[in-house]
């Protein structure tokens, strides 16, 4: 009787944290201070989107450029492409499943690029 008792609050506690990982990871872009919405850019069929946001890390590191692509129906958000000492980014669509950031071009699904130059 206890053990099952132990399994099932160990189980709903592995719930809870996970739901709750998931809910900070999400609001993570848009309560975060030091990150300021630049542009979002659809997708042709209107299903996804790119959200460009400018990171300002002050003297400690300067500009870099977020690129996350947002599901428009969920609205789940995942970074996909990071650039520091970047203050601009040029992004246009080459289908659905394919954009392309400051040249980059990049599977929306299963590409991730970063630069980090120091």
């Amino acid at each position: 009787m206890r053990r099952k008792r132990a399994i099932k609050t160990l189980a709903l506690t592995g719930v809870i944290v996970v739901l709750m990982s998931y809910v900070l990871q999400q609001l993570s872009y848009s309560i975060n201070p030091f990150l300021q919405l630049q542009e979002s850019v659809n997708s042709p069929s209107g299903a996804y989107a790119i959200e460009i946001y400018l990171s300002d890390a002050g003297a400690t590191g300067g500009y870099a450029i977020l690129g996350v692509r947002v599901n428009n129906k969920t609205r789940w958000r995942k970074k996909i492409y990071t650039e520091n000492h970047q203050a601009d980014a040029n992004v246009y669509w080459l289908s659905d499943k394919a954009v392309v950031i400051n040249g980059i071009e990049l599977n929306i699904f299963q590409d991730k690029y970063k630069r980090l130059q120091y």
